[in-house]
């Protein structure tokens, strides 16, 4: 869960990071390949959260499995477990995940990408005016 949290913060993170370092060390030169960069890396860490999720509800699934058959029959078969088996399977989310995750990873590094340049320029500008 901790894990799952700190890979959400740094993926938000990651293109404010990419764009400061491109403007640092290059010099602003390489916008494209930095902002492809920062959408690649959005999108991995959203789809490696997912997984995390995934393997996070299936442990607590198996966890119910008392023989280790991956089969739920008898007394395996509780409140518990059936609550277990209903947030592992029945979860639209994670399996619109791709599709999702490419979506909001282009649209937050774009966004990203002009507030940064906008917030860029106001500060020239003002420095401009006050020096």
């Amino acid at each position: 869960m901790i894990l799952e949290q700190a890979l959400f913060f740094i993926a938000l993170l990651a293109p404010w990071a990419i764009l400061v370092a491109n403007t640092k060390l290059f010099l602003g030169k390489h916008k494209v390949i930095f902002a492809i960069a920062s959408i690649a890396f959005v999108y991995v860490s959203l789809l490696f959260q997912v997984n995390l999720i995934d393997s996070r509800l299936e442990n607590e699934l198996y966890a119910f499995d008392l023989n280790g058959d991956s089969v739920f029959s008898g007394l395996e078969i509780n409140p518990a477990q059936e609550e277990a088996m209903e947030n592992l399977v029945n979860d639209t989310g994670r399996a619109m995940a791709p599709i999702t995750g490419a979506i909001f990873s282009v649209a937050y590094t774009v966004i990203s990408f002009m507030v940064y340049f906008f917030a860029s320029w106001a500060w020239s500008k003002y420095r401009a005016k006050n020096i």
